[in-house]
């Protein structure tokens, strides 16, 4: 089991697990996910945020609050809040928030997927959280997203 620096929000039952740098939005992407999802009436619920504890079970990335943060999140402008949590979710999407200049105009195949303790977990690169939140629930929602679709299928289907 590993420790990183990212956040992980369950979402409809499929752990998405974002990263970036320190004060990139990670938070504010699991806020908007719970907000989101409550507005639209489906199922979201933190696992983890600031460090998400990463291991590897039957081919899956199965990700975890770290102990000393359970249930926590961090709310800029307000603190740390205390939240529901779930203890454990499979990662079926990885979200990289990166600088505007590390942006791929034009993404291939291969930045459409990143390995995960030995394991393939789809990848979508965005610059802000409200993007991320956007793209992600729709990414969720079709199942006939460009994203499934370039991709083994079986990484996306529910558990």
């Amino acid at each position: 089991m590993i420790t990183v620096h990212g956040s992980c929000v369950s979402l409809s039952g499929a752990g998405v697990l974002v990263r970036g740098a320190s004060g990139a939005g990670k938070s504010r992407f699991v806020q908007l996910v719970l907000d989101t999802a409550a507005r639209q009436q489906r199922y979201a619920c933190l696992v983890a945020d600031d460090r998400v504890r990463l291991g590897s079970q039957g081919g899956r990335v199965v990700a975890r609050p770290h102990p000393e943060l359970l249930g926590l999140l961090e709310v800029r402008g307000l603190g740390i809040v205390r939240l529901p949590h779930e203890d454990a979710a499979v990662v079926r999407l990885l979200v990289d928030i990166v600088a505007a200049t590390d942006m791929l105009r034009m993404p291939d195949q291969v930045d459409g997927a990143a390995y995960v303790l030995g394991v393939e977990v789809p990848r979508i690169l965005v610059t802000d959280a409200a993007h991320a939140v956007v793209t992600v629930f729709q990414l969720l929602a079709i199942s006939s997203s460009a994203l499934r679709l370039r991709l083994n299928p079986q990484i996306m289907s529910a558990t």
